[in-house]
């Protein structure tokens, strides 16, 4: 014997539901709310990340490229211009020695005498370091 339950469910028209549809359309909103909670922000970070790299190599590789023309236009001449000024500024100081020689005057109290005397200790060390310390590559 069928309960009550039964009969009344046999009675009902026998009609079936396309679920398929509502099941589509509840994804999409699933998505939208993941959207929503950030669940696609992961991706939009590195992106922005990436971006930001790009910029700051592109910008730094600008840079070397200037400092690599700068180098190339006047490593030369520089290491040239400041071996001819060593010279000029030794023979300045051995005529500044040979004077005050004769005059009986200390060389060292002479204006300028000690800067003369450093410019020449930091212009050989510098021509030194432009020997030892040169670009590996060219642009």
């Amino acid at each position: 014997m069928k309960s009550r339950l039964e009969k009344v469910l046999d009675k009902m028209p026998n009609k079936k539901v396309d679920l398929k549809a509502h099941k589509v359309a509840l994804g999409i909103v699933d998505e939208l709310v993941a959207i929503k909670n950030g669940d696609y922000q992961g991706g939009l970070e590195t992106a922005r990340k990436v971006v930001d790299i790009a910029k700051k190599v592109n910008n730094t590789l600008n840079n070397l490229t200037d400092d690599v023309r700068f180098y190339n236009t006047y490593s030369s001449i520089t290491y040239e211009d400041i071996g001819r000024e060593i010279e000029y500024v030794q023979e300045l100081m051995d005529k500044a020695t040979a004077a005050a020689d004769e005059l009986g005057v200390d060389v060292e109290s002479l204006n300028g005498f000690q800067e003369a005397k450093e410019f020449v200790i930091d212009a050989k060390s510098v021509t030194n370091s432009m020997l030892t310390h040169t670009l590996e590559f060219d642009i």
